[in-house]
C-alpha cells in the first residue's frame, strides 16, 4: 500500500525501549509502522500511474473481498487475525526481522500506558 501522499495515517512503532532484540532492530535501520485500513482502502482498479509503474491487483489469499495494489516484487497477502500467525508466516522474510518486529510491536501493545 502506497501511503506517501498520506503519511498521516501511518502511526510510527516505537520499540527502543523493549529490551536487546528491539535495540538490534533500531539500530539496524529499520523502522515499523502500524496502519489501521478499513474497507475503502480497497482498490478496484488500477490507476494509470499504476498500472505504467507495472502494478497489479491481488485479491488476499485469505480470500476476503478486499483488493491491493502490489508491486511485481510481491506476489501475495493475506490477513492473519493473530499477530503470532502473522509473524510465523513471515519468518523467512528479512532474516526474521518483520516476525521479531511484529511481536515486539504486540509485547508495546500489551504494556499498559499511564494516563
Amino acid at each position: 500500500m502506497d501511503f506517501r501522499d498520506r503519511l498521516y495515517r501511518l502511526s510510527a512503532a516505537e520499540l527502543e525501549g523493549l529490551g536487546p532484540e528491539a535495540v538490534k532492530l533500531h539500530q539496524s535501520g529499520r523502522r515499523y509502522f502500524k496502519l489501521d485500513i478499513s474497507n475503502g482502502d480497497s482498490v478496484q482498479e488500477l490507476s494509470s500511474s499504476e498500472a505504467s509503474r507495472a502494478m497489479r491487483l491481488a485479491t488476499p489469499l485469505s480470500m476476503e473481498t478486499f483488493r491491493l495494489c502490489l508491486s511485481i516484487e510481491h506476489t501475495g497477502f493475506r490477513f492473519e487475525k493473530t499477530v503470532s500467525k502473522a509473524a510465523e508466516q513471515v519468518s523467512l522474510h528479512s532474516g526474521g526481522t518483520s516476525s521479531l518486529a511484529l511481536l515486539l510491536m504486540q509485547q508495546a501493545d500489551d504494556v499498559p500506558h499511564p494516563t
